[in-house]
C-alpha cells in the first residue's frame, strides 16, 4: 500500500468517526427530548379539530357573530324606506326640520314617479290589448265574468285584457290622473 492510500483511509476513518459522533449526539438529543415529553406531557390539538381547538372555536364564533350582525344590518336597511333618501344627506344622526321636509318631499315625488311609471306601463299594455281585440268583445266578456270562466281555455288576448282591467281599476279609483 502506498502512503497516499493510507492517508486517504485515515481521513475516511476520521470522517466516519465524526459522523458517528454527530449521529450519537443527535440520538442523545432525541432521547432527552422524549424523556422530557414523558415527564411533562403536553397535548397538542390539531388545528382541524375545531371543537377542542379554542383558537379555531373563537374565530368561528366571531365569524358567525359578524355574519349574524351583517344579516341583521341588511334586514334593517331593507326595511328602512328612507335609507336611500337619508344617504343623500350623508346619513345624519338627527335631522333638522328643513332636512326632514326635504326628505318627505323627495319620498313623495319618488312615489308619484313610480306610480306614474306603473300607470303608463299598464296603460301601454291596455292599449296594446285593446287594439288587438275589439272593445265590444272585451266589454261583453268582462261583464260575463271573463272568457275563462266557462270553458277554462281562453284566447290569450281576452284573458290579458281582463287582467289589464283588473290591474288598472285600483289606480283609476285612487286618482292617478290627479297626481
Amino acid at each position: 500500500m502506498s502512503m497516499k492510500t493510507l492517508l486517504q483511509l485515515q481521513e475516511g476513518e476520521r470522517s466516519a468517526k465524526e459522523a458517528m459522533r454527530k449521529a450519537e449526539a443527535e440520538v442523545l438529543e432525541i432521547l432527552k427530548v422524549r424523556a422530557q415529553e414523558e415527564l411533562d406531557p403536553e397535548l397538542t390539538i390539531s388545528i382541524y379539530d375545531t371543537e377542542r381547538n379554542e383558537k379555531s372555536k373563537e374565530q368561528r364564533e366571531a365569524l358567525e357573530r359578524a355574519a349574524r350582525e351583517e344579516r341583521l344590518q341588511c334586514a334593517l336597511l331593507e326595511l328602512d324606506y328612507l335609507a336611500s333618501f337619508l344617504a343623500r344627506l350623508g346619513n345624519p344622526e338627527r335631522l333638522t326640520r328643513a332636512q326632514a321636509q326635504q326628505v318627505r318631499e323627495d319620498c313623495l315625488s319618488d312615489l308619484k314617479h313610480r306610480l306614474i311609471e306603473q300607470a303608463n306601463l299598464i296603460q301601454a299594455r291596455f292599449e296594446k290589448v285593446s287594439t288587438s281585440t275589439p272593445p265590444v268583445i272585451l266589454s261583453s266578456q268582462y261583464e260575463q265574468g271573463g272568457p275563462f270562466t266557462s270553458t277554462g281555455n281562453c284566447p290569450s288576448s281576452g284573458f290579458f285584457s281582463v287582467l289589464v282591467h283588473v290591474q288598472i281599476s285600483p289606480h283609476v279609483v285612487k286618482g292617478i290622473s290627479s297626481v
